[in-house]
């Protein structure tokens, strides 16, 4: 997944392609669906991959469960960075303002 793709979008894309190999006689479990969308997320998400990979060693995730554990987790993600620059102009107010 590319930096700029959203959650959705990327989903769309994979049931595109999954449905044509489906189409084709090649079916793909519940288990390497999940694995192989983790695979895709982009190196900004690695400490998630990291997380996902583990929880789905212990259980078989499913499908639908990990799509909503991904758009939850973009939410908070884009959520804290909305609040960084916040923070940095505060931080930058108050050091100038001890400056005087």
């Amino acid at each position: 997944m590319h930096e700029n793709n959203s959650i959705d979008d990327m989903v769309k894309r994979f049931i595109k392609i999954t449905n044509g190999l489906v189409s084709l006689g090649d079916v793909i479990d519940n288990n390497q669906k999940v694995r192989k969308v983790i695979r895709t997320l982009s190196p900004s998400w690695k400490v998630k991959v990291t997380t996902l990979n583990e929880l789905n060693n212990k259980k078989e995730m499913e499908f639908i469960g990990l799509i909503d554990n991904l758009k939850t987790h973009n939410m908070d993600m884009k959520a804290r960075e909305e609040m960084a620059p916040q923070k940095k102009d505060d931080c930058l107010h108050v050091h100038s303002h001890h400056l005087r």
